[in-house]
């Protein structure tokens, strides 16, 4: 993470005081001003502070270089639907998710009739790299994809994050096979008898 260049002056009205200028807010600054109304923003919550909530030089400023900048971070948006919701169960699922999955454990629904919405859950962990170089998981037991994770951390990690995925090795489309034939196609590992005769 890379540390972003600010030009700074000072006023003869005002000694000792720094100021840059601002893009964001588009005005000149102090620098406990721009510090100020970063934490009003990104910890606080303050509305009025929004522009202020993802900038890189407001976290300088307030000492909280490498924290994330994701717009997801502190709300209240559920990991599995990613619809924002008055309150998290478990700091996690929204009310309406949480009760489809209680019905899929429970096997009815308030009704008393099988669940008829329900997704497929299962134990999931991703990895993903710390803004201090450290590799960190978050592991759910019962998820219904890996974006449920990938939402989770976005919402609920405090500092700057980096995932990594893995990409798929080289495809062979399925009209390009063909049966074996030992007549035309070479072995890609000797076979025996072309292993004894090589150490003969």
């Amino acid at each position: 993470m890379q540390t972003p260049t600010v030009s700074y002056i000072t006023f003869e009205f005002l000694p000792g005081v720094q100021h840059f200028a601002c893009e964001q807010m588009r005005a000149t600054l102090s620098v406990q001003a721009c510090a100020d109304n970063w934490r009003r923003g990104h910890q606080d919550g303050d509305l009025s502070r929004q522009r202020c909530k993802g900038c890189e030089i407001g976290a300088m400023h307030a000492g909280e270089a490498g924290t994330s900048r994701s717009s997801l971070l502190g709300t209240a948006i559920c990991g599995r639907c990613h619809r924002t919701a008055t309150r998290l169960i478990r700091k996690h699922l929204c009310p309406s998710c949480y009760n489809r999955q209680r019905e899929v454990l429970v096997g009815k629904n308030a009704k008393g009739a099988p669940p008829v919405k329900w997704q497929i859950l299962g134990r999931r962990t991703i990895a993903y790299q710390l803004s201090d170089g450290t590799v960190a998981e978050r592991t759910i037991d019962r998820a219904a994809d890996t974006d449920e994770l990938v939402v989770a951390v976005l919402r609920d990690e405090r500092k700057a994050v980096r995932f990594g995925f893995r990409g798929k090795g080289p495809a062979i489309d399925q009209a390009e096979l063909e049966p074996w034939d030992p007549q035309r196609d070479t072995p890609r590992c000797p076979v025996p008898d072309q292993l004894a005769a090589s150490n003969g």
